[in-house]
């Protein structure tokens, strides 16, 4: 199984990365309320992180979901972010809803350090997260999202492909 990041343990976060501990994928977890990504951590063989930085160092794709752009810029971006600490080959698939600009300005600044991105919203609100029957439109180079989608799989029953594949370079 795989080597995988989770970023984000709301209300859809929460059970999406649990279906990917439940479906026997290595998850590091990650959350701004640490005793979410702890409990989880425990109850399902997870691993806690107290950063994203920490999540990056062990995952080869990473998965968020988090409220907002200003958040998902941070988390991959920032300080202690993803970026600090990703290893070239890695993808990050991002389920949050947020802005197409950013998107697009993430993905190169990751593309810069030679890993891949797929903006990755998703539908089907917390009983879709629960049940593995989430929507995802899926955005990034096609390549990318065939490498990628079989880990979606736990957590979804539906695929919209906006794949295209000059994507992370489209000017804003």
């Amino acid at each position: 199984m795989a080597n995988l990041g989770f970023l984000g343990l709301g209300l859809m976060g929460y059970p999406m990365a649990r279906n990917l501990l439940r479906a026997g994928h290595k998850v590091a977890l990650w959350s701004h309320t640490s005793p979410k990504a702890r409990q989880l951590a425990t109850a399902e063989s997870g691993i806690f992180c107290n950063t994203p930085r920490q999540v990056a160092e062990q995952a080869d794709c990473i998965f968020l979901c988090v409220g907002n752009t200003e958040m998902s810029k941070e988390v991959i971006l920032g300080e202690t972010g993803i970026i600090q600490g990703i290893r070239p080959g890695t993808t990050v698939a991002d389920a949050s809803t947020i802005s197409p600009t950013e998107s697009r300005r993430i993905g190169a600044a990751l593309k810069a350090k030679g890993a891949d991105f797929l903006d990755a919203p998703c539908t089907g609100s917390t009983p879709g997260a629960e049940g593995g029957t989430l929507t995802f439109m899926v955005g990034g180079e096609q390549p990318v999202y065939e490498k990628t989608k079989p880990l979606f799989e736990p957590m979804a029953n539906v695929f919209i492909i906006v794949a295209v594949r000059a994507w992370v370079s489209r000017p804003n």
